[in-house]
């Protein structure tokens, strides 16, 4: 038995008697071993719980980011006409998503105006030849 003893006072504060309360130790484990296994499952019943919602969290921030992260590698590698998902998103990841759209862009326009300025080095340079043969011509 485990057992507690509690003095009982009068009006007086005077000891008139003892209060006893014995439980059985047999009792007393089988009850903490109850509860003890309830803890436990309710505690593994929450890890599975937040795990799962720490998986949704992770798995919703981690899919736009590899795909941010494959569309700025191909446009990195030149690939400029690569598609890059738009994203209503109003977190940083939609940030991320805007700015490779207007890098992407950027790029186009900046390999546009040097095309155009090669075409017109070139024409430049024939324009040269021709005048340089008509001139070996003209004498």
């Amino acid at each position: 038995f485990y057992t507690t003893y509690h003095p009982v006072l009068d009006a007086a504060g005077k000891v008139i008697g003892v209060l006893f309360i014995g439980i059985p130790t047999a009792e007393l484990h089988a009850e903490a071993r109850q509860t003890l296994i309830g803890m436990i499952g309710a505690l593994l019943a929450i890890v599975i719980v937040l795990g799962a919602l720490a998986a949704v969290v992770v798995r919703r921030a981690v899919k736009p980011l590899v795909a941010a992260t494959a569309s700025l590698e191909r446009v990195a590698a030149g690939d400029l006409d690569t598609p890059i998902a738009t994203s209503t998103r109003s977190d940083e990841i939609g940030d991320l998503m805007r700015a490779l759209m207007v890098l992407r862009d950027n790029a186009r326009q900046a390999k546009a105006a040097e095309a155009d300025r090669l075409a017109e080095a070139e024409a430049r340079a024939d324009r040269g030849r021709r005048l340089e043969a008509a001139i070996v011509n003209y004498e």
